[in-house]
């Protein structure tokens, strides 16, 4: 039975950039708050761009893992210009979507250029909206190219934070960080992202796949960007000869990367996993004697792949971004917090952490409460919408 089948169901159309099967940690949380919610009794639904470039809108089932299924519409995708997905009707989607669906909430998460059309639907602004603060656009590293673009999108940006009425972010200390959001601090509410628990694997049951024998194994589990801090773990891997690495995802960089490699002649402890499926994400995690987290700008705002390696109870090594909400989620977990773009500090954490015997605690994120339990922030979201009259 919904856990919320005493109150009125609420229709939440989230809007988003992109959705599972898409890699991401934003990704990953967006189903994973709609699947949650619609277990809780909500009703929910989604628009996001299409994975793949298409000319037409389409629907695609999730199951909410209880037995029922909900559809998210995916908005036709042209092409991207960069890592911006470019779907001049996608006004035109969620104009049709709103009619269909008559949502009691829009909730819409950041980044996502496209969310902007929905300052010019009447129909959108008779909703109240919630902004979900996933990253800021412009960071430290920001490109020339960005930040050209940047200065044209953010009148929309902050006018979308404007008609908010309320902005849930990540962690106080991105908060505290982030230029965007200001001008609104009075509506900003702090909510660390979470987890379907009920999508985890046992981590008992989890199989590990075959490894280098008689070698520690680092593992990176992400997305091959620029902002990842790569290149400093591979030059880390090159000082600690005994050691191999595996990169688990993949990316505009891979080609660089894979230079790097070649130039530290260390292809013989570096291997390039590319892509994997959701188990055998599972089971790469399980596998590894520690993950590593590199990251060296604040695009990398959370982690999400730090409450996945918790769940496992694997030992990680975790750079301190500023302005980011990366040491605090890894330091709930007992990681090993190092700082970023610091090869020594790095190189130290990675053979600290694969020299300390293994832990028998275990910081598996509870079913029942914990501050990474998405049931429960679900129902604190709920609230929310709930508080705003709908």
């Amino acid at each position: 039975m919904p856990e919320t089948a005493h109150e009125k169901p609420l229709r939440v159309l989230h809007i988003g950039k992109y959705s599972p099967p898409h890699a991401g940690g934003m990704e990953t949380y967006l189903q994973d708050l709609m699947v949650v919610q619609h277990r809780q009794g909500q009703q929910v639904t989604a628009l996001v761009h299409a994975s793949g470039a298409t000319a037409f809108d389409r629907d695609q089932q999730v199951d909410a893992l209880d037995g029922t299924i909900f559809n998210v519409r995916l908005a036709a995708r042209w092409f991207n210009l960069g890592f911006v997905p470019v779907s001049p009707f996608f006004w035109l989607s969620a104009l049709k979507l709103i009619r269909q669906f008559k949502p009691n909430i829009i909730h819409i998460h950041h980044p996502n250029l496209s969310a902007a059309w929905l300052l010019l639907l009447p129909l959108a602004r008779k909703v109240p909206w919630i902004a979900h603060w996933h990253s800021d656009i412009l960071t430290p590293s920001s490109s020339r190219f960005v930040r050209f673009c940047y200065a044209f999108y953010r009148p929309f940006e902050q006018q979308l934070l404007n008609r908010a009425a309320i902005i849930f972010a990540t962690s106080s200390s991105y908060v505290e960080g982030s230029e965007a959001l200001r001008n609104n601090l009075s509506k900003v509410k702090v909510l660390p992202l979470g987890l379907d628990t009920l999508r985890l694997p046992d981590p008992y049951q989890v199989q590990p796949m075959d490894r280098p024998k008689g070698s520690p194994l680092v593992l990176f589990l992400g997305r091959l960007a620029g902002y990842k801090g790569l290149p400093t773990l591979l030059n880390a891997i090159a000082q600690l000869p005994d050691v191999h690495c595996w990169l688990v995802g993949d990316g505009s960089e891979r080609r660089t990367l894979e230079d790097t490699v070649a130039r530290l002649k260390i292809q013989d402890r570096v291997r390039f996993v590319g892509a994997v499926n959701e188990e055998q994400k599972w089971r790469y995690l399980k596998t590894a004697d520690v993950v590593v987290l590199p990251s060296t700008d604040k695009n990398e705002a959370f982690g999400m792949v730090i409450l996945e390696a918790g769940h496992l109870d694997k030992s990680m090594v975790v750079t301190d971004i500023e302005g980011s909400g990366t040491a605090w989620v890894a330091g709930q977990f007992g990681a090993t917090v190092v700082a970023t773009r610091d090869l020594g500090a790095l190189t130290a954490g990675i053979r600290q952490v694969l020299s300390t015997p293994p832990r028998d605690s275990k910081n598996v994120p509870s079913a029942d409460g914990g501050p990474f339990n998405l049931a429960t922030q679900s129902r604190e979201i709920i609230d929310h919408y709930r508080s705003l009259g709908s």
